[in-house]
């Protein structure tokens, strides 16, 4: 986009390509000249998103309407060696109306409002719930809002030093004396509880008050269930479930689990670490499991 004549081929590239260095080294600024000239974005759709190349396109062109790059000369790129549809683009950051760079300060948070307001309206709902909650709590740091930071903050960790809330802060709040105001009101909180490794040591870390509330309240209803015992699958079903063809290559530890998650208990706790399963089918450890 923003050439003047249609980009097909490996020619027509090429040209793109040296109209947009040629754009870089005759910049109207030469006494703070942009040296990284390009600005590179890769556009991804979850797996099983099939969106048409004019589909992709029109995206790669809204994302950089939401960055003020909507005049960029840029070139777009789909390739299908991935699992997964997704598009590249590499824009000029010289803008050509100006012959000067693009303000792109705070580019990543556009580009992040953007992509979840994508997601909500073309894809069919939330797919990254974690860049919604981010964007939750960065709204919440620009109003101020003590009690909606603490509750966001918990709601991505339980816990949290204050060295985090001060790089979170960070983010959204350039001026020192300003964050250190802010700080000091979120650490002040009525709901805010502050804790050490060892008794009577120092603060290590931050939670609330509702989050200690819901975790007795999970540990109260796991005590009611530990005490129950109806739940248990029949020992010959479970016996001709081990025995099926389709858990024929499970192996002891496995099986063993299965065992004691469907037992008379109500409550059966399982912990594996991350890869367990893959490490197992290839000679891991299987005390991992």
């Amino acid at each position: 986009m923003g050439f003047g004549f249609e980009v097909v081929t490996e020619e027509d590239a090429d040209l793109a390509r040296r109209i947009m260095e040629f754009a870089a080294q005759n910049q109207a600024s030469r006494t703070r000249p942009c040296e990284k000239d390009c600005l590179h974005l890769s556009l991804a759709w979850r797996p099983g998103e099939k969106p048409t190349i004019e589909q992709m396109e029109a995206a790669a062109r809204d994302a950089l309407k939401a960055i003020g790059m909507e005049n960029a000369r840029a070139l777009f790129a789909v390739h299908t060696d991935e699992a997964y549809f997704h598009i590249h683009i590499v824009a000029s950051k010289i803008n050509p109306a100006t012959g000067r760079a693009y303000d792109l300060k705070g580019n990543f948070l556009k580009l992040s409002r953007w992509a979840e307001e994508y997601e909500r309206t073309q894809s069919g709902g939330i797919v990254c719930v974690g860049r919604e909650e981010a964007n939750e709590l960065r709204d919440a740091i620009e109003k101020r809002d003590t009690d909606a930071v603490l509750e966001l903050m918990t709601k991505q960790r339980a816990t949290f030093t204050a060295r985090e809330m001060d790089r979170i802060l960070r983010k959204q709040i350039k001026k020192a004396t300003d964050r250190e105001q802010f700080a000091s009101r979120i650490f002040g909180h009525r709901d805010i509880v502050a804790l050490s490794d060892d008794a009577d040591g120092p603060i290590t870390r931050y939670t609330t008050k509702t989050v200690l509330e819901g975790e007795c309240y999970v540990l109260r209803a796991a005590q009611g269930l530990n005490r129950s015992h109806r739940h248990g699958v029949p020992d010959g079903t479970r016996a001709a479930l081990l025995a099926g063809e389709k858990f024929a290559s499970i192996t002891h530890e496995q099986a063993s689990a299965v065992r004691h998650a469907t037992g008379v208990g109500g409550l059966a706790l399982i912990a594996g670490q991350a890869g367990t399963r893959q490490e197992l089918h290839h000679g891991g450890d299987p005390r991992d499991l």
